[in-house]
């Protein structure tokens, strides 16, 4: 989160795999430039209308584990991928766990919860998350 607004995250880069077999990539500037603190994914958001950095086609994807190894024949922009061979490139996402947080004010109310999975894309560390508060 922004030390100089609470409500407002900071965004990194960020990457989808759709259900259409895509993998979706947004650079970091452009991520800043969408006004939507939560990424909401309905149709009138920000976020919904913001148009990915780079696109390319899945070949393979393949889960063992809590990981995914996820086949492409191109380079993307914004993520460091790495060259298995001549037009074949693979993304390791491995989960690391998901995290909660509860927080309680001085009168003993439960206000808010945060949590997150960790994960790696490539030996990168990432997370993703949410916080709900105001829940009295």
């Amino acid at each position: 989160m922004s030390s100089t607004h609470i409500n407002q995250p900071t965004y990194s880069s960020a990457l989808f795999v759709t259900l259409d077999n895509y993998i979706q990539t947004y650079s970091q500037d452009r991520m800043t430039k969408i006004n939507d603190k939560w990424m909401n994914a309905d149709v009138d958001s920000d976020f919904a209308k913001l148009k990915p950095t780079d696109s390319v086609k899945v070949t393979k994807l393949v889960k063992t584990g809590t990981a995914y190894k996820i086949d492409y024949a191109r380079p993307l922009k914004s993520f460091s991928d790495k060259k298995i061979g001549p037009h074949h490139y693979r993304l390791t996402i491995k989960q690391l766990g998901r995290q909660y947080q509860n927080y309680t004010p001085i009168d003993d109310t439960y206000d808010t919860a945060a949590s997150w999975t960790n994960f790696t894309i490539n030996t990168k560390p990432y997370f993703s998350g949410f916080a709900d508060w105001g829940l009295d």
